[in-house]
C-alpha cells in the first residue's frame, strides 16, 4: 500500500513538473513570436534555480529577440551551469542582436572557458576578448578553425603562424580570409573533403586536384584557375554540376560552340553557358524545346525576340532579364511599369523595387499591400512588409509545440533519386511546423529548384521559381544551437532577419560561416549522392512527411 502511494506521489510530481515545463516553454515562444521583451523578462524571473533546461531555453530566446536584459539576468543567475553558459555563448552570436560587446566580453570572460565560449569571445571582434581567446591552448583548435570571425585583429602574420603549428584546424580560417601563399597542395593531401574544397581555392597548384575523386574538389580547382583550357578538359566531367562550371568559364572564355553537343545540354548547363554568351543563334533551338529549357535561355536570345518571349508563356522574370540585356534598363522600368499597371505580378513589383526612386516605391508598396497574396513576400524580401505576428494563445501556443514536437522527418521525391529529411522541433519547433503544414497542402510539389551554388548549396521551396516567391507571409528565425557541420544540412533562406516563409536550401559541405545566421530546422545525412546530380530546374516531385511520433510526458 505505501509502495503503491509513493508510486503515485513520485508520478504526480513527475507530471506537474512535465506540465510547468510545457507551459513556460510555451510562454518562451509566445515571447519571441510577438518580440515581446517583458513577457521574457517575466518568464526568466519565474524560473527556479534547478530549472536549468528552460534557463537554457530563455537565453537562446533572449538572444533571438535582442534582450539584452534578460540575457545578462540568466548571466548573472545561471553563469555557472554549464548548459545555459553555453547557450548564453551561443545566443551572444546571433545576428543584430543589439548587445553591448563589451559589456558581452566583461561577462563571458567570467564563465568557466569552453568551446562555445571562446568561439564568441573571437565572434565580438573586441581586442581583450580576441586576445583571451588566442590564449586559451586547450581550445586551441576551435581557435584556429575561428580566427575568421575577427578579421581586422587576425592578422596575415597572425594567421600564418597559426597554421604552421596547427594547419589543419587553421585551414578554414586563412580561407575564409582569402589569404594566399600559405597553403601549400602537399597540406591538402589527407585532409578531411570538405576542408580540402576550402584550401583548393587558396593553395600553390590546384591544378593538382582537377581529376580529385570528389566533384567538390574538382568544383574548387576549376575555380581556382578558371582558363578555357581547363574548362574544355572539365567538359566531360560524370558530375553535371562540374560540367555545369566548365560551361560557364567556357562560355566566358570565348569557347567554340562547335565543340559542344548543345542537344544534351540540361537547361542549367545551357543558362550556365550562355549567359556568358548571350545573343547566341544556337538559344534560339534550345528556346524551342520548350519547359525549362525555354526558360532558362530566355534571357539570352538574340535581338529581336521580345514578341516570341511574350507568347511563350515564360516567367516575367526572364522576360525582364531579357528586355534589361537587349534594350537597356530604362527601357525595363518602363516595361515592368507597363506590366505591373495591368496585371499586379510579382516580377515586375520585384523589378521595379530593385530599380525604381523612394518616391515611386511608396506608391508601389502601397498597391502591393492591397493586392496583397504573393506580393506581399516580395515586400517582405525588400524590407517593406512590418510583419505583425498575431498573439497565439497559450493553448494554441501548447497545440502547435505539440504538433512540432511529434514531426519525425520528411522526403523530397525527385527524378534523380530521394532525399530523407529528420525534423530538428527542439531547436525549431515553428520553423518545422511551418514546412510541414506547407508540406501537406502540397505547396512544394512540382516546385522547381531555383538555386544551386556547386559545392555550396541546393536552394528551393519557390512555387514560381525566380527566388523571390513565397507563401505570403514571414515566420520568425529560430537560430538555434545546431551548426551546419556537413553535407545535407538543411536550413531557411532568408532575405534578411525574419524574412523566411518556404524556401529553404540543403548544404553540400560544412559550412561554418552559415552558423547562427540561419535557422537549422532539418538534417539529410544520406543526401550528398543525390544532391551531386541535383541540378538547377529539377523538380522536387513531392514533400512527402513521415507518420508522426506518438508524444511522450517527461522532460
Amino acid at each position: 500500500m505505501k509502495h503503491g502511494f509513493l508510486l503515485m506521489l513520485i508520478f504526480s510530481l513527475v507530471s506537474c513538473s512535465s506540465v510547468r515545463y510545457d507551459m513556460i516553454r510555451a510562454e518562451l515562444v509566445r515571447a519571441e513570436d510577438t518580440r515581446n521583451v517583458e513577457a521574457l523578462r517575466d518568464t526568466a524571473h519565474r524560473l527556479r534555480d534547478d530549472e536549468t533546461l528552460l534557463a537554457d531555453r530563455t537565453a537562446i530566446a533572449a538572444g533571438r529577440i535582442g534582450d539584452f536584459y534578460t540575457w545578462q539576468y540568466l548571466a548573472d543567475r545561471f553563469g555557472e551551469k554549464p548548459p545555459v553558459a553555453d547557450a548564453l555563448d551561443i545566443a551572444a552570436r546571433f545576428p543584430s542582436n543589439g548587445f553591448p560587446a563589451e559589456t558581452v566580453r566583461d561577462t563571458l570572460l567570467s564563465f568557466a572557458p569552453t568551446r562555445e565560449n571562446t568561439i564568441t569571445l573571437l565572434h565580438l571582434k573586441d581586442g581583450p576578448a580576441f586576445e583571451a581567446a588566442i590564449s586559451r591552448e586547450a581550445f586551441a583548435d576551435d581557435v584556429a578553425a575561428n580566427l575568421w570571425r575577427a578579421p581586422e585583429l587576425a592578422t596575415p602574420e597572425l594567421v600564418t603562424e597559426w597554421y604552421v603549428n596547427r594547419p589543419g584546424p587553421t585551414l578554414y580560417s586563412v580561407a575564409r580570409l582569402r589569404l594566399t601563399g600559405i597553403v601549400m597542395a602537399d597540406d591538402l593531401e589527407n585532409v578531411p573533403v570538405d576542408m580540402k574544397v576550402y584550401g583548393v581555392g587558396i593553395c600553390d597548384d590546384p591544378s593538382r586536384f582537377r581529376q580529385d575523386p570528389d566533384w567538390r574538389v574538382r568544383i574548387a580547382a576549376l575555380r581556382a584557375d578558371p582558363t578555357r583550357f581547363n574548362a574544355q578538359d572539365m567538359l566531360a566531367d560524370e558530375n553535371p554540376l562540374v560540367v555545369a562550371e566548365a560551361l560557364a568559364i567556357f562560355g566566358k572564355e570565348d569557347g567554340g560552340l562547335w565543340r559542344l553537343q548543345l542537344d544534351d545540354l540540361s537547361p542549367m548547363q545551357a543558362e550556365w553557358l550562355f549567359r556568358n554568351r548571350p545573343g547566341e543563334a544556337q538559344t534560339l533551338d534550345l528556346f524551342e524545346k520548350g519547359g525549362m529549357m525555354a526558360h532558362a535561355v530566355a534571357p539570352y536570345l538574340p535581338d529581336g525576340e521580345l514578341d516570341r518571349l511574350l507568347a511563350s508563356g515564360v516567367n516575367p522574370v526572364r522576360i525582364l532579364m531579357y528586355v534589361e540585356r537587349t534594350r537597356g534598363e530604362e527601357a525595363a522600368i518602363q516595361f515592368a511599369r507597363e506590366r505591373f499597371a495591368e496585371q499586379k505580378d510579382p516580377a515586375s513589383l520585384q523589378y521595379l523595387l530593385g530599380k525604381t526612386e523612394e518616391t515611386e516605391k511608396t506608391a508601389l508598396v502601397d498597391t502591393a499591400r492591397d493586392v496583397g497574396g504573393e506580393l506581399l513576400s516580395i515586400l517582405d524580401d525588400f524590407g517593406h512588409l512590418e510583419t505583425t505576428i498575431p498573439e497565439r494563445t497559450l493553448a494554441r501556443t501548447l497545440a502547435d509545440l505539440e504538433e512540432a514536437d511529434a514531426l519525425t522527418g520528411f522526403t523530397l521525391v525527385t527524378a534523380s533519386g530521394n532525399i530523407h529529411g529528420e525534423f530538428l522541433p527542439d531547436g525549431a519547433p515553428l520553423t518545422c511546423l511551418n514546412f510541414a503544414r506547407l508540406a501537406a497542402k502540397g505547396y512544394f510539389d512540382g516546385t522547381p529548384i531555383h538555386r544551386v551554388a556547386p559545392a555550396f548549396v541546393t536552394q528551393d521551396g519557390d512555387p514560381s521559381g525566380t527566388g523571390s516567391g513565397g507563401p505570403g507571409y514571414a515566420i520568425r528565425c529560430e537560430y538555434n544551437r545546431y551548426r551546419y557541420q556537413g553535407a545535407g544540412v538543411i536550413g531557411m533562406a532568408l532575405a534578411g532577419k525574419d524574412t523566411g516563409g518556404s524556401q529553404y536550401f540543403l548544404t553540400h559541405l560544412a559550412t561554418p560561416h552559415l552558423d547562427q545566421n540561419y535557422t537549422v530546422f532539418a538534417v539529410a545525412p544520406d543526401s550528398l549522392a543525390t544532391l551531386a546530380v541535383l541540378q538547377q530546374y529539377d523538380e522536387i516531385t513531392q514533400v512527402k512527411l513521415d507518420e508522426p511520433a506518438h508524444s511522450e510526458t517527461g522532460h
